[in-house]
C-alpha cells in the first residue's frame, strides 16, 4: 500500500510539473534562475499549501525517494522520477515565494538532503506534523 501511494504521489507532481510548463519548455539558464532564488528563499516558508500538505500526509513515501540504501521495492528508474518530481516541485514553491516568512517553530525533517544548484539542502516541516504544518528548506552546511 505504501508502494501505491508513492506511486501516486510521483505521478500526481509530475503531471503537475508537466502541466506548469515541463522541463524541455524552460532553458538551463532559466533553470539555473529558478535554482538560485530557491536556494536564496532557504529559510522562508512556501506560500503552496497544498505542496507542503502532500509533502506531510506522504512523508514515508517521499522519503524513499531520497534516502540512500533505504530498502524499498521502487525501481531505481521509479525512484529517479519521484525524485526529479518532487524536486522540481519543491524548488518551483520555494522560488516563487512572494514574502519571505520565517518560523522559530520545532521542525521535523521530511527530506533529508535534496541538491538545488549545486548545494545541499533539507525540506522541513513545523512539528507537530500536521496537514496545517508550514514547510521551508533549510540549507545543509557541510
Amino acid at each position: 500500500m505504501k508502494i501505491l501511494s508513492a506511486l501516486f504521489l510521483a505521478s500526481t507532481l509530475l503531471l503537475v510539473s508537466c502541466n506548469s510548463g515541463g522541463v524541455g519548455d524552460i532553458s538551463s539558464s532559466d533553470q539555473r534562475a529558478i535554482d538560485a532564488r530557491a536556494a536564496g528563499n532557504a529559510g522562508c516558508i512556501f506560500e503552496d499549501l497544498q505542496l507542503c500538505s502532500q509533502l506531510v500526509e506522504q512523508r514515508v513515501s517521499v522519503a524513499q525517494f531520497f534516502n540512500r540504501g533505504v530498502n524499498t521495492s521502487l525501481k531505481e528508474r521509479q525512484k529517479q522520477v519521484g525524485k526529479q518530481s518532487l524536486t522540481k516541485s519543491i524548488v518551483d514553491a520555494a522560488a516563487t515565494i512572494r514574502q519571505c516568512q520565517k518560523t522559530d517553530a520545532a521542525t521535523i525533517s521530511l527530506i533529508q538532503q535534496m541538491e538545488i544548484a549545486g548545494q545541499d539542502f533539507s525540506v522541513q516541516a513545523t512539528s507537530p506534523v500536521s496537514s496545517t504544518s508550514d514547510c521551508f528548506l533549510t540549507r545543509l552546511e557541510g
